[in-house]
């Protein structure tokens, strides 16, 4: 948009140019005395004219800024919606694992009572690996949990409560760490305030 002050510029010039030769062309004398003579006739178009250029000139101006001033706003706009939307992404993802959790959970516990719900647990428990990053630090130590809760409710053993509550204090430590992630994520987005 800067390159087009110049070409205003220079479109100005030649739009006035050829009424300036013809001007000077009516006044007698040197170069120099046909514009003396002409800037003490028409003073007055001069500076009409000039306070014309000049205004169009800073009109012209403020809307470069100004628009140069929306698009930075509207890329500021669409970097928040943006980080904004990646929340809501991460916060249905937090959701959804403590919701597999929860079921995983509440059917480990109650395993005594119910002998069928094995293909259910082994699909939460691969929905719930999946819904992990493999490279999450708690990513092995959850693996090994539902393993040794499989195991322990294979043989009926007595540990499973032991076993479930290691289960949820591994999963609430993931989810808390997340939360906290999420929270400070939203929170270094320029203009929200959490």
């Amino acid at each position: 948009m800067l390159v087009l002050l110049p070409i205003f510029a220079v479109l100005t010039f030649v739009a006035l140019l050829p009424v300036v030769v013809i001007v000077l062309g009516e006044f007698p004398g040197s170069f120099i005395e046909k514009v003396e003579a002409l800037v003490s006739t028409y003073d007055g178009v001069m500076i009409s004219l000039g306070t014309l250029f000049l205004v169009s000139f800073l009109a012209f101006l403020t809307t470069l800024l100004s628009n140069k001033k929306a698009d930075r706003q509207e890329a500021a706009n669409r970097k928040i919606a943006a980080q904004l939307k990646i929340g809501e992404f991460r916060q249905a993802w937090i959701n959804d694992l403590r919701n597999q959790l929860s079921t995983y959970y509440a059917k480990t516990i109650t395993a005594g009572e119910m002998h069928d719900d094995w293909e259910e647990l082994a699909l939460l428990s691969g929905k719930i690996r999946l819904l992990m990053n493999a490279d999450d630090v708690d990513y092995d130590r959850l693996v090994d949990v539902l393993r040794e809760l499989t195991k322990a409710m294979e043989a009926r053993d007595e540990e499973i409560g032991q076993i479930a509550d290691e289960l949820l204090k591994t999963s609430q430590h993931i989810l808390k760490r997340e939360w906290d992630r999420l929270k400070n994520d939203l929170g270094s987005i320029d203009g929200v305030r959490l």
